[in-house]
């Protein structure tokens, strides 16, 4: 019996009976392979009832004869198999399902046959499309949020080109600033993959940004600082106070309000060695008129 679990989805499927005896046979599943290349082969299974005692062979064949035979053991229950093959020639491909002396009602379903690109040829060149990147960040496919070094599932990041060894290897050869899956990951034809990525920046605008993000609008009165940092990124939780202390650590600059509330990120001051002011007599420090209230001091915040 074929079918049973909803929402197949197939690139080839097993349709047709042939005279062979507990054979079920797909003369063609309606692709043209090309001799030499790799394809992989999904597809589901499980037995109306019973478990894995009984066994029966998923064999492809193209003209010249098989290619792959492999023997699995279902259980009542869906499971999913994958496997690669090499075209022998080019045409169409056939899948035969043998059941041998199978008593035990049969189910198939979601094949599948889609060309396998190694993932030592699935890298992404950065620089190729985004010359301005100093490295990604984060990635999608499909939509769908993909997290760096995920086992099986995760994307990597190479700044160095690989010139060798050979391809199969592990690294493999690869040019400078690429993106690639994991190997065991599979990534459809046709899906889109978006690297977001960092460009250089400078400090003076970063601050800028931070405080418009802390919904600060007035202008801010800086200097420039003459530096380029190629990725700015803070960890979640950060505050824009702190985010901006460490520039200031960065840049060697000092960050306050004016009186009037203007945001300033200036270089440190340097010591002066010229006396500004001197107190002439011990009066002046104990005078009712010095003093300096809360709205004078220059980093309130």
């Amino acid at each position: 019996a074929l079918g049973g679990a909803p929402g197949s989805t197939w690139y080839g499927k097993v349709t047709a009976i042939t005279s062979e005896v507990a054979v079920i046979k797909k003369a063609d599943v309606g692709m043209d392979a090309v001799a030499g290349d790799e394809y992989k082969v999904k597809f589901k299974h499980k037995w109306a009832a019973g478990d894995g005692v009984q066994g029966f062979r998923f064999e492809i064949h193209q003209a010249l004869g098989p290619i792959q035979r492999i023997v699995y053991y279902p259980i009542n229950a869906w499971t999913e198999e994958s496997f690669r093959f090499t075209a022998t020639n080019d045409g169409a491909v056939q899948i035969w399902v043998d059941l041998g002396g199978v008593t035990n009602n049969l189910q198939l379903d979601q094949f599948s046959i889609q060309e396998f690109i190694p993932y030592w040829k699935r890298y992404y060149e950065l620089l190729a499309v985004m010359p301005d990147s100093k490295g990604p960040y984060h990635v999608t496919l499909a939509g769908v949020d993909v997290w760096q070094g995920e086992e099986d599932e995760g994307w990597y990041y190479a700044k160095a080109a690989q010139p060798g060894p050979p391809p199969e290897s592990n690294p493999p050869a690869h040019p400078a600033e690429v993106v690639f899956f994991d190997p065991n990951k599979t990534v459809p034809s046709g899906e889109d993959v978006i690297i977001s990525y960092f460009t250089e920046q400078v400090p003076e605008e970063v601050v800028a940004d931070l405080l418009v993000l802390a919904g600060i609008t007035d202008e801010l009165e800086t200097t420039a600082t003459e530096i380029i940092i190629d990725q700015v990124w803070f960890k979640e939780g950060t505050t824009c106070l702190e985010a901006i202390k460490m520039l200031c650590e960065r840049c060697n600059y000092r960050f306050h309000f004016k009186y009037d509330g203007t945001p300033v990120f200036k270089l440190k001051p340097a010591v002066d060695a010229e006396v500004k002011f001197t107190f002439t007599d011990p009066k002046h420090i104990a005078s009712i008129n010095t003093y300096q209230d809360r709205s004078e001091i220059k980093n309130r915040i």
